[in-house]
């Protein structure tokens, strides 16, 4: 079901951890409206599948960006990846993360960073 653009919206919604779960879901919501999408995940085969499928259902422009997000320097990839390309990105909805079960002092110090990188 396609819903209303929002008038004042021209450009794209940049979203992280776009190919599963609460990104996928938000890529899809934003989709439905009209809204050209720029999809950020470290997940190629799941990002070309995503593409695809909204640009069927929803006729909107899905632009696609393969990174891992722990890179120090992804952000500024993402970035010049937009500016490059004369993307106007309106919205970022910076959903990336990782998830942990256990106690803190059993991490390890690679985890930690990486979940403070994100």
């Amino acid at each position: 079901m396609l819903r209303k653009k929002p008038d004042c919206l021209e450009g794209y919604c940049l979203i992280t951890g776009a190919s599963s779960g609460i990104g996928r879901g938000l890529v899809f919501e934003w989709a439905s409206r009209g809204v050209a999408i720029i999809a950020v995940a470290h997940n190629e085969i799941e990002l070309l599948v995503l593409k695809k499928d909204v640009e069927e259902k929803f006729s909107v422009p899905c632009v696609i960006f393969h990174t891992d997000l722990t890179n120090e320097y992804s952000a500024e990839k993402i970035f010049s990846f937009c500016k490059e390309n004369s993307y106007n990105v309106q919205i970022l909805i910076n959903n990336v993360g990782v998830g942990s079960v256990g106690e803190f002092e059993n991490s390890t110090l690679n985890f930690d960073l990486n979940l403070v990188r994100l």
